[in-house]
C-alpha cells in the first residue's frame, strides 16, 4: 500500500515522502495515528495544501525535544 507520510518515522521516511508499506501496518498503525495519508489524487492535493503546516509542527516538536534534552542534562541528582 502506498502512503504519504505526515510525520517523520525512523527507518521509513521523512515528512512528505511517498512510501510503500504493508497494508496491515498502514491500516492498524499509520492511518489511525494520523502519521500517513493514503496515496490518491484527493490526498495528494490535500497534502499540498497542508504541507507547510505539517513541516512547522515537525520543527516545533524537534525544537521542544532538543530543549527538553538540554534541561535534563542540567538536572543534578544527589
Amino acid at each position: 500500500m502506498r502512503v504519504i507520510l505526515t510525520t517523520t518515522i525512523k527507518k521509513l521516511g521523512k515528512v512528505g515522502d511517498t512510501v510503500t508499506v504493508k497494508p496491515g501496518y498502514a491500516r492498524n498503525y499509520l492511518l489511525p495515528n494520523k502519521m500517513a495519508l493514503r496515496e490518491n489524487k484527493k490526498n495528494l492535493e490535500y497534502y499540498d495544501k497542508i504541507k507547510e503546516e505539517i513541516k512547522d509542527n515537525e520543527t516545533k516538536k524537534l525544537n521542544f525535544a532538543k530543549d527538553l534534552v538540554e534541561k535534563i542534562k542540567n538536572i543534578k541528582i544527589i
